[in-house]
């Protein structure tokens, strides 16, 4: 994804003029670019001195133009711009010069030739001589002639705080000089200001002034300039949110995980401890001291609640030893790291700076001799034991500060930012080529993190997101801005510093879609191989979908896995209603068939080669399998003689469990997203449904308001929590209000879904790229399968 710019165009029309040059000149464009100068010094050695030099200028077809200069007054110059000279050749200046005491002559001539729009340099040598009667001499006087600019580029004028302009110069110098440049700005960083082509960085928000000089006497009497106005606009590319933590200052944002929790530190009002604050998506936050009391600093949390971070402590000897560790909020359980790797004889400091969304895997650094400050990344077990060192080309700064489930590292090393998919070679890259940080990865690569210019007087986040880059992010008015962390879902999170000095957390999304209160989508229909769908029930993110088609057995329907290009198979099984209810990442897809001639429904699972296996949940009448997770964590609902019963379930862990809402009397859960969320609904006595979201790892619920009366069911959630709020017939079996909605995981605002013409539209699905696929009802009775994207969602 790329932030949004505004350009703006100038238009500078340059006239045809002849600008002339002497010893000791400088020469002054204006700003509008139709101007030139000249300066002329006449003082002659010995005791003369030139007061008035007379011009002509004649060639072509145009009558001759001719002028005086007076340098009499002190501190003038011999100055004259000449404009409008037609375009041609064969034109000659004349030029004269005498003493105030009459004793000195001076005359030379040049020719030239005119290009229109052009500015022509002409070298005048004055000869100049006594009066014969005086005796004969001969002055032969060379001027220099000043480096002059031929070109300035400055590309955008206008931009956002923390993003480049392109500055590119160009001089000349006849006599074959040596040019210098020099840029300079009131406001923000010139990077090479001696470079001819070179960078600007928009520091802060307002106006500022570029100027650039040339010189080929080192500024001491020759100088070119031009000088430009560019514009810094408060940075528009997201949608910042700032976190404020009660009774807390200097707050930070460290990271977030794929719930939607966000993690940070704060300094505890009165003390110098700082503590854990969560906040969690609904904006409620809450705060957790360590159990040793020691101050934290906050680095991730992961889906299971477990944060990560760093404490400093003093020993008996009054030296600062740091140990990392990771606390679990939920269950308050607290382990400690401190690594010394055979051959480090000093105590060294273990920095752990993530834990993995499966708990097992920690990351981060440590310093193996202290004295030397020679630091080495880390992999390890959460348990211990399996610890693997990351050593980078510089063989003395490695950081490692994240990962994703893939194993992907992110850090910094020496002054680059870097990703190593194995922890052996290295992508070293630098932002803007200054100091870089990579801080965290999601499962789908994107880096974020932070960089300084030099002197580190200004500090900006970026992010690489599908290969792009996004540098220069800031928050408007903040001296300086850092992203940490980012989850599956694009939220990502950061702080930042203002005026005043004070630190603040923030959170934002790659898709502007978070937090509208009105999302407008884009509707398409698809095909299967051509065949209009009667259901289209779920997507993967690799753009794989699943339903159902009507059979060519009467009443009867076919299961189908549609591709990316439209293409799809088919299967059937006799006599049985066929409903393909989800596929993951894998190509596994889990589902229900219902006979013809009525039952109960039967579960299945289909592997990415077609092998069918039946899916029955324990002690069941009848299973409905409706999501398969990535990590191929089912859930859905079963019929027990009492009613239908929610259950989740992964075979190569042994989770098995039936999952009820307390106090209901049926419950049903329906999709499944990575993050080990699963919708549902539960039912009580009267038979009206109420929409939840369950969280397998806790085993707690969170019930959703309905968007309007009526039953609702939650079928999809995505992993940035966003969800499919689908409408169940009333309890009179009334049809009519069937509706479905999309509800925004991060604000709680629901969008209804509308297919254009249709009668009724059902969303079943929601990806993690914001896609929300389902089917629709035609006037004239037809199905089709749908896709909606929110217009102004990447």
């Amino acid at each position: 994804m790329k932030p949004t710019g505004r350009l703006r165009a100038y238009l500078v029309i340059l006239y045809s003029t002849i600008i002339l040059s002497f010893a000791g000149c400088a020469t002054d464009t204006a700003p509008d670019g139709s101007t030139g100068s000249l300066s002329l010094d006449l003082t002659v050695a010995g005791d003369f001195e030139i007061d008035e030099v007379a011009w002509t200028i004649r060639g072509g077809d145009m009558p001759s133009m001719s002028g005086t200069v007076d340098t009499s007054a002190s501190g003038s110059s011999a100055s004259v711009v000449v404009f409008g000279i037609p375009a041609g050749s064969g034109y000659t200046i004349d030029m004269q010069a005498t003493s105030t005491d009459g004793e000195l002559s001076c005359e030379g001539s040049a020719g030239f030739d005119i290009e229109a729009e052009a500015v022509t340099d002409v070298h005048v040598m004055l000869n100049c001589s006594r009066p014969d009667a005086v005796g004969g001499v001969n002055v032969d006087v060379d001027f220099n002639l000043c480096a002059a600019l031929t070109k300035v580029v400055v590309s955008p004028l206008q931009t956002s705080v923390g993003s480049r302009i392109d500055l590119q110069s160009a001089a000349a110098d006849d006599e074959g000089d040596t040019v210098a440049y020099q840029w300079t700005s009131q406001a923000g960083y010139v990077r090479e200001p001696a470079a001819a082509d070179t960078t600007y960085t928009c520091t802060e928000a307002g106006e500022d002034r570029i100027t650039i000089s040339v010189s080929d006497d080192e500024f001491d009497h020759c100088m070119s300039q031009w000088t430009v106005e560019v514009t810094c606009m408060d940075s528009e590319a997201f949608d910042f949110k700032v976190i404020d933590v009660p009774g807390g200052a200097s707050e930070r944002a460290e990271g977030v995980n794929n719930l939607g929790q966000i993690v940070g530190s704060y300094t505890v009002d009165g003390t110098d401890r700082r503590d854990i604050w969560v906040k969690e998506p609904n904006g409620a936050v809450h705060t957790y001291e360590l159990p040793t009391g020691r101050s934290a600093q906050v680095h991730s949390i992961n889906d299971l609640g477990q944060v990560a971070g760093l404490s400093t402590t003093v020993d008996d000897a009054d030296t600062a030893i740091s140990f990392g560790w990771v606390y679990n909020i939920y269950t308050e359980e607290y382990l400690e790291f401190n690594y010394a790797p055979p051959g480090d004889e000093l105590a060294p400091d273990a920095a752990i700076t993530e834990v993995t969304n499966d708990g097992q895997t920690i990351v981060g650094w440590y310093d193996t001799t202290v004295d030397q400050f020679e630091y080495l990344g880390l992999v390890d077990s959460i348990n211990g034991g399996n610890l693997t060192t990351i050593d980078g080309p510089s063989d003395v700064f490695t950081f490692v500060w994240g990962t994703n489930d893939s194993g992907v590292l992110v850090g910094r090393e020496l002054r680059s930012g870097f990703t190593s998919n194995d922890g052996i070679s290295f992508d070293l890259f630098q932002v803007d080529g200054n100091f870089t940080t990579a801080f965290d990865i999601n499962n789908a690569g994107t880096v974020v993190g932070s960089y300084f210019l030099p002197g580190f007087a200004s500090q900006f986040g970026f992010i690489r997101d599908q290969g792009e880059l996004s540098s220069g992010i800031a928050i408007s008015g903040a001296v300086r801005t850092s992203i940490s962390g980012i989850n599956d879902g694009g939220l990502f999170v950061g702080s930042f510093t203002d005026g005043d000095g004070n630190t603040h957390a923030f959170y934002s999304s790659l898709s502007q879609c978070n937090g509208a209160s009105e999302i407008e989508l884009a509707y398409s229909e698809l095909t299967a191989n051509g065949h209009p769908m009667r259901y289209l029930l779920d997507a993967n993110d690799l753009g794989r979908m699943v339903g159902s088609v009507p059979s060519d057995t009467a009443g009867a329907l076919d299961g189908f896995i549609r591709s990316p290009d439209g293409s799809a198979q088919f299967w059937s099984t006799p006599d049985r209603l066929v409903f393909p209810t989800a596929i993951n990442n894998a190509g596994t897809v889990v589902g229900t068939k219902i006979p013809l001639g009525g039952g109960l429904p039967e579960g299945f699972r289909r592997d990415a080669a077609g092998h069918e296996t039946p899916y029955s949940f324990s002690d069941a009448l009848g299973t409905v399998p409706f999501g398969i997770s990535n990590d191929d964590t089912v859930s859905g609902f079963y019929v027990t003689p009492t009613g239908r019963r929610g259950f989740v379930a992964r075979a190569s862990t042994g989770l098995s469990r039936s999952v009820e809402y307390p106090g209901a009397a049926e419950t049903q859960l329906f999709g499944i997203n990575d993050a080990g969320q699963a919708g549902g609904a539960y039912y009580d006595a009267t038979g009206a449904a109420f929409p939840f979201i369950y969280d397998i790892a806790h085993d707690r619920f969170q019930e959703i308001a309905p968007p309007t009366s009526g039953n609702f069911v939650v079928t999809s959630l995505n992993n940035s929590g966003d969800a499919i709020v689908f409408g169940l017939r009333d309890v009179a079996e009334n049809y009519a209000d069937l509706r479905s909605f999309f509800r925004d995981g991060k604000a709680g605002t629901m969008t209804e879904l509308f297919y254009p013409g249709a009668v009724e539209t059902y969303g079943y699905d929601i990806d993690n790229d914001g896609r929300i696929i389902g089917y629709f009802l035609d006037s004239s009775g037809g199905y089709g399968g749908f896709r909606a994207i929110a217009a102004d969602c990447r």
